[in-house]
């Protein structure tokens, strides 16, 4: 351990013998005893106290202001839910699922045998939830299923086989870190709408942060993982990927597509409505004894009447979204000029056997002339 001084204060000229018993007596430097150094912290890498002498007349010397230049960190993980594109019931719901399989920050990751977990999360059966004596809540039967990509984190170990992610930048030696909860991003499906939730990532070495949806770092991934996404994604539009083989199998319009994408959306929208109301006159036949034994429910909740489920289009209640023809047709061109080199080798190949077949068919008819005579002849092709 360093030696502990203290500062002391010694004048340069030799005092007179009148002034000696104004002034205090010279202190000098002592080294702390060795039975009292315990009194000392013993913190680690502890710097030795320096001894200034002041004198008096002259100005105390003050240490240089040199700013202190704080080591790079990383930035922190952002946990604001409120900047999520989708309604509060969405966004708490995805929250608790990311809280249950560990992958929010401060909730310990789940571990199942062989990691037997699926990426999809679907909203619970709202005609099962028990609300007590409350009326059943609307909220419950606004959710959507949502789709968690999260290529950085251990849940997705097993898909990167000890391969590094690469940067969006292209860094030579990538080191790819999550850099934030991330966001969800809706995406158009053939039977209605759903979330894609993506990580934040981040690039320790050029420090450039981008979200995992991003669709220039999406064209660096390997293969494996770009077919694991269930939806084609662009700068702007994301859309399902059974909505493009839906295009290509019928062979429809772009518009026709869209009226049919919207048909199913709104259909979807009326039957979870429906549902609503059929638990809520499930809950009020009850307690008009219609089941042979009346509930007591209704003499302790205040409300009546069943709250209200809002509009296809409610920010706060479905959130529905609408499908333009253009949108699609957008969607359909990027994906042929992601295709096109793979479709134009394709058709300049030569594949597939050809088959004999003969096209000669015979064809005999009568024909009776006006003078009763009967003639025949045959067509050949």
């Amino acid at each position: 351990m360093t030696e502990h001084t203290f500062s002391v204060v010694a004048p340069l000229t030799k005092l007179k013998s009148s002034q000696e018993d104004v002034l205090p007596a010279v202190k000098r430097p002592v080294p702390l005893p060795h039975e009292l150094r315990f009194l000392m912290p013993t913190t680690a890498g502890l710097q030795p106290t320096k001894t200034t002498l002041t004198v008096p007349g002259q100005p105390v010397p003050r240490p240089s202001r040199v700013p202190s230049i704080p080591p790079p960190q990383l930035p922190g993980s952002d946990q604001d839910i409120s900047q999520w594109n989708c309604s509060q019931q969405q966004r708490i719901w995805m929250k608790t699922e990311l809280e249950l399989m560990g992958l929010w920050p401060g909730f310990i990751p789940v571990r199942k045998l062989m990691k037997m977990v699926s990426l999809w999360r679907f909203p619970p059966q709202p005609e099962l939830i028990d609300s007590i004596s409350d009326l059943p809540s609307p909220k419950y039967f606004q959710l959507h299923p949502f789709f968690i990509w999260k290529p950085e984190n251990d849940l997705m170990a097993r898909l990167r086989n000890n391969d590094t992610l690469p940067c969006i930048e292209g860094c030579a030696q990538a080191q790819i870190v999550s850099a934030g909860v991330g966001r969800p991003r809706v995406i158009v499906g053939i039977t209605g709408q759903y979330y894609l939730f993506s990580s934040r990532l981040c690039c320790k070495v050029c420090r450039k942060r981008w979200y995992a949806d991003n669709a220039v770092w999406l064209e660096k991934l390997p293969k494996r993982f770009t077919n694991l996404l269930p939806a084609i994604l662009t700068y702007k539009k994301a859309i399902c990927k059974s909505v493009m083989d839906e295009l290509r199998r019928t062979g429809n319009s772009p518009t026709d597509m869209a009226k049919q994408i919207m048909e199913m959306m709104h259909l979807k929208y009326e039957r979870a409505h429906l549902a609503f109301l059929l638990t809520c006159q499930n809950v009020m036949d009850g307690e008009a004894g219609k089941y042979d034994l009346r509930t007591i429910t209704q003499f302790i909740r205040q409300e009546t009447k069943p709250a209200a489920f809002g509009e296809y289009g409610d920010s706060g209640g479905w959130n529905g979204i609408s499908v333009s023809a253009h949108y699609l047709t957008d969607c359909l061109l990027h994906e042929y000029q992601h295709q096109e080199g793979a479709i134009t080798k394709l058709l300049q190949s030569t594949f597939g056997q050809a088959f004999r077949s003969d096209h000669t068919r015979k064809v005999a008819r009568k024909v009776t002339f006006s003078s009763g005579t009967m003639s025949s002849y045959a067509v050949t092709g």
